[in-house]
């Protein structure tokens, strides 16, 4: 759909941005053929449990063209509990990477609560399109110490270009 195509190029661009802004070997170009030839220094990991299911699509499309922008691939888990298995061995194979784990208000609580904040490797994205959860959200991520931003789906490629 136009939507899905919209929000697909919209998060190549910011997360060009995002990740160009998060790399130590950056220029302030911000130019494409530059980023191509970075290392990946970012992780993105999507967790949510529809995360491979179709009400997801544009969504996990707009990650994964994030993550193929700077040469990686976006890695997806459906629950908490396996995003942190792979955490900790990511944590042992990649020392100074950093990772950006984009979730829903479901999978936030359980994917960090082993984690001491702020652990500064870690940005953290909720997506919740319900608006009466947005509060409880924001009032819960300030308390928790971690770097967290909340958006709804639909501004997903604006929060990519503004995390930092």
């Amino acid at each position: 759909s136009v939507e899905q195509s919209s929000l697909r190029a919209t998060s190549a661009e910011s997360g060009m941005s995002f990740f160009l802004a998060s790399s130590a070997q950056a220029s302030s170009s911000g130019d494409q053929a530059g980023l191509h030839e970075l290392p990946a220094v970012v992780k993105l990991v999507f967790c949510n449990e529809f995360a491979l299911k179709p009400q997801m699509q544009a969504l996990r499309f707009a990650l994964e063209e994030a993550a193929s922008i700077i040469g990686d691939v976006l890695t997806v888990k459906k629950k908490a509990c396996k995003f942190k298995e792979w955490h900790e061995a990511f944590l042992e194979r990649s020392p100074g990477m950093q990772c950006l784990l984009v979730t829903n208000w479901r999978e936030v609580k359980p994917c960090l609560e082993d984690l001491e904040p702020p652990a500064s490797h870690l940005k953290v994205i909720v997506v919740e399109d319900e608006p009466r959860l947005v509060p409880r959200i924001r009032k819960w991520a300030h308390q928790s110490g971690f770097r967290i931003r909340i958006c709804t789906t639909d501004a997903v490629s604006d929060t990519l270009r503004n995390t930092s």
